[in-house]
């Protein structure tokens, strides 16, 4: 696939301008599916479990089952201290509340005093069936009962359920509404199968729906005191199929007779059946949005005191392209949205209790006709998302599972470092990596050799992203299996190596060190260079009698030897892997010198053997294989002070399987035949032949997303990239010299 310039900048601009973003609901959607045994996140997040059913609470007894709503209510306004109040869709109901709060030393929430609050059978008879809920702006809990199952247990006359209920997390206990008595349920709000609750921040005015068909019915409800929730005035809103507007009528609801029978008389008064709401939010733009399960579409409107206007399809259930133009298939939004919020971007989270069972992102540019709809994840078997709160930071993300399937096995590691697996009834915090679990400890960038001589150079590397402490600094001969440290604990951005051999390469690797961990190793390579007029050089060694002895040399590079002695022969090894043509030249001689060219097993295929001084060149055409050059004097000749010059170049042969552009196709359409990237594909050294190269080159290795992961510069015309650290998969390399920019993909092993 070809990616054009233009592209090629919008990928690279907008992944860095996710990068800058981190908020939690900055991601890629996940790849769609039916549910797995996993919680799939995008990679860019994590979570950490807080509790399952059955784990112990520390006042006693032992978290519920059925989990739904999931409530966070900040101590103080913080978004690292609060209660978190987890209920239990059961019959009976229940609720648990626990002390959270987020050690910053290792980015984990920790919980203390976990225990249940307290229902008297007495003041308010049984409680059945607690599901979504609300936190409300003076920090208590409000649980709703989706139940109206018929009983009085303790004769007050009101039926036992299908209320909603208000809690105080630091107490774990009801709240006594009308300050006398016993504690109380919110009667005045009437009896329905309540879903959640929505309401202004001076708690003027609550909004909530009934999950119910026919009687899916969404009610305002208006305090006579804001706050005081024992009597006030009910409306439910009448409207009709072709919505647009409607109009809110009041429901009697001061007797208990009346406040028992409010959907009787709601259908009486021409209330409009949304079938199933199943949670109302008020948006950060002031409109109401509500869920509706049963057509499995989103509604908002404006609401304008007695009447209502743009009242309208949010979501409708339909197809959405989740990642654009993306790989992924459009995805079906289908039916059963269920809880909902909004973070501080404006993006609307909304958890689905049917069809795929996803947690979808609405962006907060989305209308019908010009869809932002992401999915954020795909849940463990046969769970349902239940609950959905965040911090007041919006960093973290509280929420349940319910019913996984119990016939699941897999493991999954979370956060903490502990591996679970989805089998029951779980809460958990979703964050971006950076907030939750061990701080990524990222690896440096930008490797780079200079001041390179025969025997030393300056390594350098950018500072890590984050919070690195130190760095340690590792190096080796390319040819040897072993690391020799350099440093182990420098702050420094730079060390100096010396005693190095000449004309050698080496590789070098960095990796950072954090407080509580280590980076995986960047690496990059040098050459060390070659002393001037070194005579003999460094592989006319003296076993090179024979070719059992000889020394491996680099193609493409000169080699310097002496014939210090009459019958002396100088024998080289050099090994081709991809078969073509290549060419051997002998040049500066100072006597009359002939040169061969023999075969792996000895036998000579080709020789030169001019008169005098004249240079000897042979043109061949080989297979993949080992290969030698024979140095030879002719006659009695020799000189034991002056150099000849011998170089194996390679014209369409190669040591590493080189393919030149074409082949290898240039992403930005500039054909040429003086760049070229072996071998393909790559596994641990990557090497790139920039023939014309005159002055300096800046090489980049970057992932299809255009983030740069290796960084080097070169002025030689061959270097070679230790790759060994990415992961298997196409990438992209960029060369940038004397002012223009090529890219060629390549493919890592």
């Amino acid at each position: 696939m070809k990616i054009s310039k233009s592209l090629f900048f919008i990928i690279c601009l907008l992944f860095g301008n996710q990068i800058l973003a981190q908020t939690i609901g900055t991601f890629n959607s996940v790849q769609p599916s039916a549910q797995t045994q996993n919680l799939v996140l995008p990679s860019t997040h994590t979570f950490q479990k807080i509790i399952q059913t059955g784990n112990a609470l520390t006042t006693g007894g032992t978290l519920g089952s059925s989990l739904d709503f999931t409530g966070y209510v900040p101590i103080g306004g913080s978004s690292t201290n609060g209660y978190l109040s987890i209920s239990s869709e059961s019959t009976p109901a229940q609720v648990s509340i626990l002390t959270m709060d987020f050690n910053g030393a290792t980015n984990l929430w920790n919980t203390s005093n976990s225990g249940k609050v307290n229902f008297p059978l007495n003041d308010i008879g049984n409680v059945d069936r607690f599901c979504s809920g609300t936190v409300t702006p003076n920090g208590t809990i409000m649980v709703a009962e989706e139940s109206v199952a018929a009983g009085d247990a303790n004769g007050d006359g009101y039926q036992d359920a299908g209320w909603i209920i208000e809690i105080d997390p630091a107490t774990k206990t009801v709240i006594n509404q009308d300050a006398s008595g016993g504690v109380d349920k919110i009667w005045a709000i009437g009896r329905h199968t309540h879903e959640n609750v929505a309401m202004l921040n001076d708690r003027s005015l609550l909004y909530t729906g009934a999950d119910a068909n026919p009687t899916g019915f969404l009610y305002k409800f208006i305090p006579i005191t804001p706050g005081v929730y024992t009597s006030g005035t009910l409306y439910v809103l009448v409207t009709n199929s072709s919505l647009g507007t409607g109009s809110w009528v009041q429901v009697p609801n001061t007797t208990i007779t009346e406040r028992n029978n409010v959907a009787s008389a709601s259908t009486a008064l021409g209330a409009y059946n949304f079938n199933g709401i199943e949670d109302v939010e008020i948006g950060p733009d002031g409109k109401v949005y509500f869920a509706a399960k049963g057509p499995g579409v989103i509604y908002r409107f404006n609401d304008n005191g007695l009447t209502v206007n743009n009242l309208e399809v949010f979501v409708a259930s339909t197809n959405y392209d989740v990642d654009g133009a993306g790989p992924y298939a459009p995805e079906a939004w289908g039916i059963g949205n269920d809880n909902l919020a909004f973070d501080g971007d404006g993006n609307l989270w909304v958890l689905q209790d049917g069809s795929r069972n996803h947690i979808w992102v609405v962006g907060p540019t989305h209308t019908p006709a010009t869809p932002a709809v992401k999915l954020f994840a795909t849940t463990p078997l046969g769970s349902e998302p239940t609950g959905i709160t965040f911090s007041p930071d919006f960093k973290y993300l509280f929420m349940s599972f319910q019913h996984p399937s119990t016939s699941n096995t897999a493991t999954q590691l979370d956060a903490e470092g502990n591996n679970f697996v989805f089998n029951n009834h779980t809460t958990l915090v979703i964050s971006r990596k950076e907030f939750l679990g061990i701080t990524p400890c990222n690896a440096p960038t930008g490797l780079a050799a200079s001041n390179v001589t025969t025997n030393s150079a300056t390594l350098s590397w950018s500072a890590a992203i984050g919070s690195p402490v130190s760095y340690t600094v590792d190096y080796k001969a390319s040819s040897s299996a072993t690391w020799i440290n350099l440093v182990t604990a420098t702050t420094n951005l730079s060390a100096n190596l010396s005693g190095l051999a000449a004309s050698t390469l080496y590789n070098f690797r960095v990796k950072t060190n954090c407080s509580l961990n280590t980076s995986s190793y960047a690496s990059a390579n040098f050459t060390t260079s070659t002393p001037p007029n070194t005579c003999p050089g460094i592989y006319d060694v003296s076993t090179n009698g024979t070719t059992a002895g000889a020394a491996t040399i680099p193609l493409n590079t000169n080699v310097n030897g002496t014939v210090s002695v009459k019958n002396d022969n100088d024998y080289y090894k050099f090994i081709i892997t991809t078969g073509g043509t290549i060419t051997l030249t002998l040049t500066t001689l100072p006597a009359n010198y002939n040169l061969t060219l023999l075969n792996s097993a000895g036998s000579q295929i080709g020789i030169s053997q001019n008169n005098g001084t004249a240079n000897e060149t042979i043109n061949a055409t080989v297979a993949a294989g080992t290969y030698y050059a024979r140095v030879l004097p002719k006659g009695n000749t020799s000189n034991a002070t002056i150099c000849y010059t011998l170089r194996v170049a390679t014209g369409t042969a190669a040591r590493v399987g080189a393919v030149y552009s074409p082949e290898n196709q240039l992403l930005d359409d500039e054909k040429s035949d003086l760049v070229a990237v072996f071998p393909v594909p790559a596994k641990n050294i990557l090497t790139i032949e920039i023939k014309d190269l005159k002055d300096e080159a800046e090489l980049n290795i970057l992932n299809v997303l255009g983030k740069v992961l290796l960084k080097q510069n070169t002025k030689t015309k061959i270097t070679e990239l230790n790759i060994e650290s990415l992961n298997s998969g196409m990438y992209i390399l960029n060369i940038n010299r004397d002012g223009k920019s090529k890219n060629l993909k390549f493919l890592k092993e």
